[in-house]
């Protein structure tokens, strides 16, 4: 047997527990909105198969009062698929937390992260690398490079190059060989300035013209001076 409503009727079921059992499938259809009101909580499960909630036209919204969990802790995984893209906390006061023992992010495309300051924090060591193609971190202002304790390295796998404003300043290479690239200094504005003590263990070679300004010690068995024109000492 049927149930049939008029249009314009009106279907009251007050019961303490209302079953709904069908071989078939259910279809609630309403021209208006479909709501669901209980005093306690309320469960959607199915003992096999999936669960599918479609919004044909329109927005798909959760809204939990005191939060909106999404569980798949039994198997399977969770899976957020917006064709249009998704926005997780738009309100500006909204913190996202992810909290689990792994957290792979994973695009085929770029991976932005925009935000006025951004810290990754690590209690173990971490490494930021790529499995092919350049890493470029760029700042638009001041940045800062530092360690709390221990030293701050960086390795370049055929050399290392360090810039200003597009400019090599220290550049080393696979030999080793460290090189100053900055020419054209002069004595009130040098490339190379040492202040300290200063010590060459091996052979320093000049290939130009060394100004000394103050005192000179040179304590060897052989001090020779080797020139194929004036040698002057004043």
């Amino acid at each position: 047997a049927n149930i049939v409503i008029t249009a314009d009727g009106t279907l009251d079921l007050n019961s303490v527990a209302l079953d709904i059992d069908s071989s078939g499938a259910i279809t609630i259809d309403g021209t208006s909105t479909f709501s669901v009101d209980v005093d306690g909580a309320t469960n959607i499960n199915t003992s096999v198969g999936n669960i599918t909630v479609d919004s044909e036209a329109g927005s798909l919204a959760l809204d939990g009062h005191t939060g909106v969990d999404i569980d798949a802790s039994n198997s399977g995984k969770v899976a957020i698929d917006g064709a249009g893209g998704i926005d997780i906390g738009v309100a500006a006061d909204v913190a996202i937390d992810v909290d689990a023992d792994t957290f792979d992010l994973d695009a085929s495309g770029a991976v932005t992260i925009d935000g006025v300051g951004v810290s990754i924090d690590s209690s173990s060591a971490s490494n930021l690398t790529t499995s092919s193609g350049a890493l470029t971190i760029t700042s638009a202002a001041a940045a800062t490079w530092s360690t709390g304790a221990g030293d701050l390295t960086i390795s370049g796998k055929t050399g290392l190059t360090l810039q200003e404003d597009g400019g090599d300043v220290i550049a080393i290479s696979t030999t080793k060989d460290v090189l100053f690239s900055h020419t054209g200094g002069s004595s009130g504005d040098p490339d190379v300035e040492i202040d300290g003590y200063f010590v060459v263990d091996g052979t320093a070679e000049f290939n130009g013209t060394v100004d000394i300004d103050g005192t000179v010690d040179v304590d060897n068995d052989t001090f020779s001076v080797d020139s194929t024109s004036t040698v002057s000492i004043d």
